[in-house]
């Protein structure tokens, strides 16, 4: 099961809520913590669906591996009898469970201080080269501009993006 969750990692989230079934679609990574692994994924907590999951209850992660028709002419019964149907083969896991809606309130220091360096990453070994915000930072500057970074307790982190205005007799056009 955990082989095709890690092959296929791209899952259905389904769950009930108080407007209905939720449905959406995630990027996942499985954990190896636990007995049975722990599937970690993200939802913005603008989403309806983040909201009902943090008030508890069941949800269902489904994902599908291969799949494939198969025609009835593969059957060498149906040569005999003409009774064989289609069919379909397919791989799918179906992973149950009470999901756990964890929030991050804020930036921590030691990851304000270092988030714009090369290479620095929270992320584990070999998910991510730590450069997309170094990337951005360094053209954002090279047009003399800055990147502001506001996180607090109990708020929503935003990054500003300040560029200088141009004239169009500044440009040199």
């Amino acid at each position: 099961m955990h082989a095709l969750m890690r092959a296929r990692p791209f899952a259905t989230l389904v769950s009930a809520g108080t407007a209905g079934l939720y449905a959406s679609h995630l990027p996942t990574v499985l954990k190896d913590d636990g007995p049975c692994g722990v599937i970690e994924c993200h939802l913005a907590r603008a989403n309806p669906h983040c909201r009902d999951l943090a008030e508890g209850g069941e949800a269902l992660m489904i994902f599908q591996g291969p799949e494939g028709y198969i025609t009835p002419n593969w059957y060498p019964s149906k040569a005999v009898h003409e009774k064989v149907v289609p069919t379909w083969n397919y791989a799918v896991v179906h992973a149950t469970g009470r999901p756990e809606v964890m929030t991050v309130d804020r930036i921590p220091a030691q990851v304000l201080d270092r988030m714009f360096e090369p290479f620095f990453s929270t992320k584990e070994p070999g998910r991510g080269s730590g450069m997309g915000l170094s990337l951005a930072h360094g053209i954002v500057h090279e047009h003399g501009g800055h990147i502001l970074v506001d996180s607090m307790l109990n708020e929503r982190t935003k990054f500003r993006v300040l560029l200088p205005v141009l004239l169009s007799h500044e440009r040199g056009a």
